[in-house]
């Protein structure tokens, strides 16, 4: 063996929390060493590897066809997707990225963990790519050894070896692997780093590679200590659905509300630009009376009385036929409703008028606004009909002309609905102490 894990990635991947260890395999000598050293290691535990298979390459089935071969000879489990990508805008590169990332989350359940192969020359490429990008102080922390994914968790044990250590490796124990000729293209910005600029640096500094990837884990120590802070006024800014009360965050300067709302983000697991951050700032910053909606990574962002909430991707409402007694599950809720004749969930009237029990009638947006029902949730409300007449609300509100109904309703986590509450800009803080 030319070379041991850490001694925490051996204690963590020998942890009973882990159940399945899920090997990214592209076929390249990082992930062929990987796959190997790890089944190597005898632990007792299931290893599947997974493979993408983009279609970029014209040896791209090749490469299928090698990883598969190589799991064969190892007894491991293997799995490929293929995934087509639209190469219309936007960086490929990028695209193929998460489309990796979407499908290794397929395979990882709470107790499981991705394992990659990036190396210590992986770290250096990453570290002068965002700086020549123009990186925040959290971008110089570069590729993150062990960090959250999906469900459950992503670790990189390669991270603190040179990429000459993995060619030993391969070569001491005779593994085959393929070679991506893309690498060698220098038109991509990341492979004129790794062909031109670090072997010009390294006749300044013969030992950059190590010198930057222990400075990029200096800086990870350095956040992770100041998140833990952080996330000390996050509490006290988070309201119990789980939204960002902004209360007096627009008095502070722009640089530190973007660090505030990236930190909020980062905790829902969303990625956005600085540019991105800026709009966000200001959007929920803007006149009260507009509520802003804004997508990203997949999830909605919308304020709501002060308060900023994260909102699962939107789901299409669908009629449905109810029989008595019987659950329905939908995408955030679930109804019971018992009582007799036709009875059905449909999609939100308009123009209608509710019957209150004290014998006035209420218009139905009026209501909405009563009751302090958010944008979000008014599609998604179970409107029952019996016998084509509006007897109900969910729980929110129930025809008085028809007391023999029973309803039961329970909205689920997905998505959230706020109660009203009031917010006092006092007693919320947004200073570090």
């Amino acid at each position: 063996m030319l070379f041991e894990l850490q001694r925490e990635d051996r204690i963590f991947l020998q942890s009973d929390h882990i159940n399945t260890i899920v090997v990214g395999l592209s076929g390249g000598v990082d992930s062929v060493v990987l796959l190997h050293s790890v089944v190597h290691l005898g632990l007792p535990k299931k290893i599947i590897a997974v493979h993408v298979h983009h279609g970029l390459s014209a040896n791209a089935d090749d490469w299928l066809a090698h990883c598969k071969r190589l799991c064969d000879t190892m007894a491991v489990d293997f799995y490929s997707h293929e995934v087509v990508l639209d190469s219309a805008k936007g960086s490929l590169e990028e695209k193929a990225r998460d489309a990796r990332y979407e499908i290794f989350e397929r395979y990882i359940g709470v107790n499981d963990v991705l394992l990659l192969g990036h190396h210590r020359g992986d770290q250096a490429e990453t570290l002068l790519f965002r700086l020549l990008r123009g990186t925040g102080g959290r971008g110089l922390a570069g590729i993150p050894h062990r960090r959250r994914l999906g469900k459950g968790s992503l670790l990189r044990p390669l991270m603190h070896l040179p990429k000459q250590t993995l060619y030993e490796y391969a070569a001491q124990f005779q593994l085959a692997w393929v070679e991506d000729e893309s690498n060698t293209d220098v038109r991509f910005q990341r492979n004129k780093i790794r062909q031109e600029l670090l072997p010009t640096l390294k006749t300044i500094a013969p030992k950059i590679e190590e010198q930057l990837s222990n400075t990029a884990a200096r800086i990870q120590v350095d956040y992770s200590i100041l998140d833990r802070l952080a996330r000390r006024v996050m509490s006290a800014n988070i309201n119990e659905w789980g939204g960002l009360i902004l209360a007096d965050l627009h008095n502070q300067p722009v640089a530190e509300q973007i660090y505030w709302l990236q930190s909020y983000l980062r905790e829902h697991a969303i990625n956005a630009t600085y540019a991105q951050l800026e709009n966000l700032a200001f959007s929920v910053s803007s006149d009260t009376g507009h509520q802003p909606l804004i997508v990203l990574s997949g999830k909605r962002l919308q304020r709501l009385k002060g308060v900023l909430y994260v909102l699962p991707k939107d789901e299409p409402s669908v009629p449905l036929l109810l029989e008595s007694g019987v659950t329905v599950n939908r995408a955030f809720d679930q109804v019971t409703v018992q009582g007799e004749g036709t009875l059905e969930l449909k999609l939100r009237p308009s123009q209608l008028s509710l019957l209150m029990p004290s014998g006035q009638h209420r218009l139905l947006k009026k209501w909405f606004n009563d009751q302090q029902i958010p944008v979000w949730w008014r599609d998604h409300l179970p409107y029952v009909f019996q016998n084509d007449v509006l007897v109900a609300i969910g729980d929110l509100w129930q025809n008085p002309q028809y007391p023999e109904l029973h309803i039961e309703w329970i909205i689920n986590k997905n998505l959230v609905l706020p109660k009203p509450s009031k917010v006092n800009p006092n007693n919320h803080s947004w200073i570090i102490e």
